[in-house]
């Protein structure tokens, strides 16, 4: 005539934790974008966010983007010119 005792059921929240893996060394984040499969929608989010803020990488510029540039100011000029300097 004895009771029969329950078990207590441990708690869900145990004091034991996941040992961590090691993940190896990290990328820099320009490298891990470049490095990601497919890109896709997100990943071009992302670089125009970085763009926007200011903290992606800058490229050196060349000689080919100052002749641009420079022909681009020619165009202008010529156009505004064109337009309103013959009077």
């Amino acid at each position: 005539m004895g009771k029969k005792k329950k078990k207590k059921q441990p708690k869900s929240s145990t004091k034991r934790k996941r040992a961590k893996k090691y993940a190896g060394p990290k990328e820099s984040l320009a490298e891990a974008e470049s490095t990601e499969a497919g890109g896709g929608a997100m990943s071009s989010m992302v670089g125009g966010f970085r763009r926007a803020v200011g903290v992606e990488d800058q490229k050196k510029k060349g000689w080919a983007d100052h002749i641009w540039t420079i022909l681009l100011l020619l165009a202008v000029a010529s156009i505004l010119f064109w337009k309103f300097g013959r009077g």
